[in-house]
């Protein structure tokens, strides 16, 4: 989510938000068909969008930022040898345990209910899924088309990794799952530390397979960690006040149009937003290095 907002931002292409939107649209042909088939479809939150929610998006956009990648991003960026990210998951898990001291995590945010005509939602998705791909369909070609595939069957991925999680075993979110080892221990979640084994060692040796790890210090910056470990806490923290979390707020709950998750996920994206031109408007303020080389 980060790096398609700034994408948009700093050269107004919208390739990763193609992709995210995309991802959605898969993810809710698959339910509906699931439903169609009558396959238990996940439960959702029974949420109401009201100012803790906005206040949850708000918090979760600062912590993105400030984070450099959001909760999913976090884990691309373990995945590509950046070890430093691993501070933010030390963070996510403060924050949520504080959400949680402060009864920011309340019951009533962690009902479910069944999701209505979901097998609705099949034939705009389709369509819609149709009407992004007409190009291809028709054998004509797009100079940048290769690589946006890659970025948008690589999101699509992840996608539809979630819903099949969905289906098989119900709702779940890594960062739920740290707090819930964090609390009762590995032993009593040990699905849930299968899972987040899982998630991190593919991550990595998808990083190494797909040949995109980076060369970086063995050491990150005290700063650097700070950065980490703030942006993870205000992740967590705004993790307790959505349902879900990023994660499941992204890739579950926005596209099956819960309405609590659109609010989050506006504010979220407006507050990336808004610190992506504080940040521009701080560098272009600072005073230019003299070139002393020429």
């Amino acid at each position: 989510m980060v790096a398609a907002v700034e994408e948009f931002w700093t050269t107004r292409r919208v390739r990763l938000g193609r992709s995210l939107i995309e991802t959605a649209l898969w993810v809710t042909l698959l339910v509906g068909v699931a439903a169609l088939l009558g396959l238990t479809v996940p439960a959702t939150p029974d949420a109401v969008p009201g100012l803790s929610v906005a206040v949850g998006g708000v918090l979760l956009g600062l912590g993105a930022w400030l984070n450099g990648a959001c909760a999913l991003g976090t884990l691309a960026k373990i995945g590509s040898g950046q070890w430093a990210f691993f501070v933010t998951l030390a963070g996510i898990i403060v924050g949520v345990e504080i959400s949680a001291s402060a009864g920011l995590i309340s019951e009533t945010d962690m009902r479910l209910r069944a999701m209505p005509s979901v097998g609705a939602l099949i034939f705009p998705s389709g369509s819609l899924l149709i009407v992004l791909h007409w190009r291809a369909l028709l054998g004509r070609r797009d100079g940048d088309r290769e690589h946006r595939k890659d970025l948008q069957w690589a999101t699509v991925a992840i996608g539809i990794c979630i819903t099949i999680i969905g289906l098989s075993v119900g709702s779940w979110s890594y960062t739920a799952a740290l707090r819930a080892i964090l609390n009762h221990g590995p032993l009593a979640h040990r699905f849930d530390l299968a899972m987040l084994l899982a998630i991190l060692g593919g991550a990595i040796v998808g990083g190494r397979i797909g040949k995109v790890a980076i060369k970086q210090a063995t050491r990150s910056s005290l700063l650097e960690n700070a950065r980490h470990l703030g942006g993870g806490l205000l992740m967590g923290l705004g993790g307790g006040l959505v349902p879900g979390g990023n994660d499941q707020l992204i890739l579950f709950n926005a596209p099956l149009l819960e309405p609590f998750a659109w609010l989050a996920l506006t504010t979220m994206t407006l507050t990336i937003l808004v610190c992506l031109a504080f940040e521009r408007r701080s560098a272009a303020a600072s005073p230019c290095p003299i070139d002393t080389t020429q």
